[in-house]
């Protein structure tokens, strides 16, 4: 009678820890979880040049790109500032994404600068290169 109850005694510390190791272990998860979090304040906005792109799957039209060169000018805001006043999400789905071969040229043209003649050799070239 007397060893069981030690038994049961030892099984029960032993239990006990287990659930002390437990509670430390959830304790440690928490905090690693803490530590992960981050947070943002602000949010710089640079606009980028736009550029004739690389896409190999646009083989008649001209892709356009991100160019290197970006404005000096940076706008800095408040994040939630900027998550109040800017545009709706512009896609549904991903055709919604997509621009018209005529939309990229005129964005090229319009805001990139570049010629009317050399947007029109590019595209020949393209063609050419895709036969």
């Amino acid at each position: 009678d007397g060893i069981y109850q030690q038994g049961h005694q030892h099984q029960q510390q032993q239990h006990q820890q287990q659930r002390h190791q437990q509670g430390e272990a959830k304790q440690q998860s928490r905090k690693k979880k803490i530590q992960k979090q981050i947070s943002f304040s602000q949010c710089e906005i640079r606009e980028y040049k736009i550029s004739i792109g690389n896409r190999p799957s646009c083989k008649k039209d001209l892709p356009i790109s991100l160019g290197c060169e970006h404005s000096h000018h940076t706008m800095v805001c408040d994040v939630e500032e900027y998550e109040q006043f800017r545009s709706p999400l512009r896609c549904e789905s991903v055709g919604d994404m997509k621009v018209g071969c005529f939309e990229r040229k005129a964005m090229l043209h319009n805001v990139s600068g570049y010629s009317q003649s050399y947007l029109d050799r590019m595209e020949e070239m393209r063609r050419f290169a895709s036969k």
